[in-house]
């Protein structure tokens, strides 16, 4: 045990938790300040189409963040007027199939946006809500969705006209016969003053009974015949609710949040609606493959049957020209993809592309959450899809040409295809990879050259270590891109879109502060897993003068997220805090364990059914590294991380309790069936059918074999890993009799703290709990 002297002594008795050494120019008071220490990044970069950029920012002279212009020409930046704000794209635009028109939408505006113009033109002022909108052929017939219609507005002869009404009264209702002032209003005019939209004459009106279905995905064939729509019912199901107990009222008052995994499934219908004969199609999902294919988890329990919970439809895409319209489904249990063609004269779907994974659909532009649709896109002018698959262990980008129902792999290797898009002419793609190191995000582009493209390859337009987050301007000659480095934040940057890049650097947004250290980039290296796998990880090594022979492990949260890469990290406290012990003499590894983004399909899968299985292994196979090959004291290894990397942190102390010496778990899962439905139920299906999966998944079940110290912190507030959680694991160390355990609540915090007085708090505890245990 090392002495201290007198002074530190009375320091160690007189602060508190600020009481132990710190080696480190760093200060926690500092750091935990976050972006207000390091610098606020800009984000949200977008082209407008005539070439210019907007992005969002809190440049070193604001106080909060802003919009800014940025001028292509002299590459100036300023601050949008409140007049821009308001006509300038916000979210939903649509580019006719030319490339030359831009449509979006700002509130309940309707712009339109010619490139060769510099100013946007109002289309429409209106008071009620627009939910979408979609284009035909035509650039100036525009369909708008509301939630009671559909209208066509045709700015050719300004003239607008209800062409759908969406019928969510009762089928009793709406057969009962109108009043005779009803009647009477019907009889007498054809305006309806209400909303300034002439009425449709019955007719030519479609009346589609969705009953309390939402709709959503409005598609309009080129032609004007077909509008199809996804009409989904939500089912009710028990929330789960926090308690807010610090608020202006003096009273607690009860929050609601999420249902629990297990929760019942919303349903969802692709609706198509003929504008010509007024047929209207429900396509059927009972023609799509292994809809309900029995799980092979069912083994385990002797069950012989299978019911799919149902599939989830999304956005139709029109071809060009044409009323071919391929459509993406996903099943509810994440088992199945399909990209099916609609057979509008049979009134179904047949079925092009089935992707099936006995764990769950994921993985880059593939994703995980079912309710977010993947790649999927039309090549200009041509009979040809493009999409990502996992099917050979890696995403990467297909082509199918429904002309002769054949399929085409055009990029192939261990590496990830993240964001792909066609060039307006269709004769290239565009491609985010992390093709040159699993840690990076570099921009390439593939030329689609001889007749069957049986020989494309990747050619890189911006490609060193970090991330490009690229956008190209409307006519391709520009390049406007977000880029960081390991220890470099995000900037934004110009260059010409070539072979030959000189970029150019628009913003400046570190502060002072943040420059005075000399934050080094950790390195990225591999050590091998019991398995054989080779393992990513950030070091960040002492000093030889400063070690002291600890060493800490670093659990990133998220499950499939990655940390061990060459980009700046979505943790960047963390990353300060670990310089800050190095500094004080710590080893610290960070670890993509299994599960982690960035490394193809069976890593991400390979904590199917049971997390705290390989991913944990990892981890403790990084402690191993530590000792073996950092010179770390076996009895000297801590462990810490939030979310996942908090459940990660209890599992190691209750599984591998001879392995680490103290763990801190923040906001962690301590029980699985009492997490979210969309994330869980992919990896451990539901409690109900997989209750072995769950058992075995959960912290809470060995919670008996604490030996270690636990620091365990947890916001009050929150609404994604819920205060009950660590309350009932709490409950359980109590009646277990342990008391090597402590629990720091934070009554003002959410899931992500919002105030710097909570991390410092926060990371001041972890600081304290591992000189305590490792420092000596």
């Amino acid at each position: 045990m090392k002495i201290l002297s007198l002074s530190i002594l009375f320091a160690v008795l007189s602060t508190g938790i600020a009481q132990y050494r710190n080696q480190s120019e760093l200060k926690l008071e500092e750091i935990m300040k976050g972006n207000d220490f390091i610098g606020h990044q800009p984000q949200n970069h977008q082209f407008l189409p005539n070439g210019n950029v907007i992005f969002e920012w809190q440049s070193p002279q604001d106080s909060a963040k802003e919009p800014y212009f940025l001028d292509i020409k002299t590459k100036r930046c300023r601050k949008l007027t409140e007049e821009e704000q308001n006509e300038f794209p916000s979210y939903n635009s649509k580019w006719n199939t030319k490339k030359t028109v831009c449509y979006y939408l700002n509130g309940n505006k309707l712009f339109r946006w010619d490139v060769k113009s510099n100013t946007p033109q109002l289309l429409l002022n209106i008071q009620y809500q627009i939910l979408e909108f979609d284009l035909s052929s035509n650039d100036n017939i525009i369909f708008t969705l509301h939630p009671n219609e559909i209208i066509r507005w045709d700015f050719n002869t300004l003239q607008a006209h209800q062409v759908i009404k969406l019928s969510h009264k009762t089928a009793e209702y709406d057969n009962q016969e109108a009043t005779y002032l009803q009647k009477q209003h019907n009889e007498l005019f054809t305006f309806d003053k209400s909303r300034g939209i002439p009425k449709t004459q019955e007719s030519k009106l479609v009346n589609c009974f969705v009953g309390k279905k939402e709709i959503y995905n409005l598609s309009v064939s080129p032609d004007e015949q077909w509008i199809t729509f996804t009409a989904q019912e939500r089912v009710t199901s028990e929330s789960t609710m926090y308690i807010d107990y610090v608020n202006n009222s003096g009273y607690s008052t009860k929050q609601i949040a999420r249902p629990k995994v297990g929760r019942a499934e919303n349903k969802y219908e692709l609706i198509a609606v003929s504008l010509k004969d007024h047929r209207i199609i429900k396509f059927s999902e009972e023609t799509l493959p292994e809809l309900n294919k029995i799980p092979d988890y069912y083994s385990e329990y002797g069950r012989t049957e299978y019911k799919n919970r149902g599939v989830i439809y999304h956005k139709v895409l029109f071809r060009e020209n044409s009323n071919d319209a391929i459509v993406e489904i996903k099943s509810l249990d994440n088992k199945n993809r399909w990209i099916c063609i609609l057979d509008f004269q049979n009134e179904k779907l047949n079925t092009l592309v089935h992707q099936y994974d006995s764990a769950w659909i994921g993985g880059p532009g593939i994703y995980g959450w079912k309710a977010q649709p993947g790649i999927l896109g039309w090549l200009p002018n041509s009979t040809k899809f493009y999409y990502t698959s996992e099917k050979t262990g890696f995403a990467h980008l297909y082509v199918y040409d429904i002309a002769n129902k054949s399929e085409l792999q055009l990029t192939s290797g261990n590496f990830e295809i993240y964001d792909v898009f066609p060039d307006k002419k269709g004769q290239k793609f565009y491609i985010t990879s992390n093709f040159s190191h699993p840690g990076n995000r570099g921009f390439y582009e593939i030329i689609l050259t001889g007749a069957d493209w049986s020989k494309v390859q990747l050619t890189p337009l911006l490609n060193a270590d970090g991330y490009f987050d690229v956008l190209v301007s409307p006519d391709e000659k520009q390049l406007c891109y977000l880029y960081s480095y390991k220890n470099i934040p995000w900037e934004v940057y110009l260059t010409n879109n070539g072979a030959v890049n000189k970029p150019h650097k628009i913003t400046e947004s570190t502060h002072s502060n943040y420059q005075a250290y000399n934050f080094s980039a950790p390195e990225v290296l591999t050590f091998l897993a019991r398995d054989g796998q080779n393992i990513y990880a950030r070091v960040y090594r002492p000093n030889i003068d400063k070690n002291n022979g600890a060493g800490v492990i670093f659990v990133h949260g998220a499950g499939y997220l990655q940390n061990a890469h060459n980009y700046w990290s979505v943790y960047y406290r963390e990353f300060m805090f670990h310089h800050f012990l190095a500094d004080n003499g710590y080893t610290v590894l960070d670890i993509d364990y299994r599960g982690s983004e960035g490394y193809g399909r069976n890593w991400r899968t390979d904590i199917y059914r049971y997390m705290g299985g390989k991913d944990l292994d990892d981890v403790v196979d990084g402690a191993h590294f530590l000792i073996e090959k950092e010179g770390v004291n076996r009895n000297k290894v801590g462990i810490y991380g939030g979310s996942y990397g908090g459940f990660i942190t209890l599992m190691a102390l209750f599984t591998q309790p001879d392995v680490f010496k103290c763990g801190a778990a923040l906001r962690s899962v301590t029980d699985w069936a009492h997490y979210n439905h969309e994330y869980t139920s992919n990896i451990l299906n539901t409690p109900e059918e997989d209750e072995i999966a769950f058992k075995r998944s959960s912290p809470i079940y060995f919670a008996e074999n604490l030996k270690s110290r636990l620091l365990m912190l947890h916001g009050v507030l929150d609404d994604n890993v819920q205060y009950q959680d660590i309350i009932r694991l709490t409950q359980r160390l109590i009646e277990l009799e342990k008391d090597n355990w402590e629990l720091a609540s934070y009554p003002v915090e959410p899931h992500s703290f919002k105030y710097t007085s909570s991390w410092l708090d926060e990371y001041k505890r972890i600081y304290k709990l591992f000189e305590e245990e490792l420092n000596d």
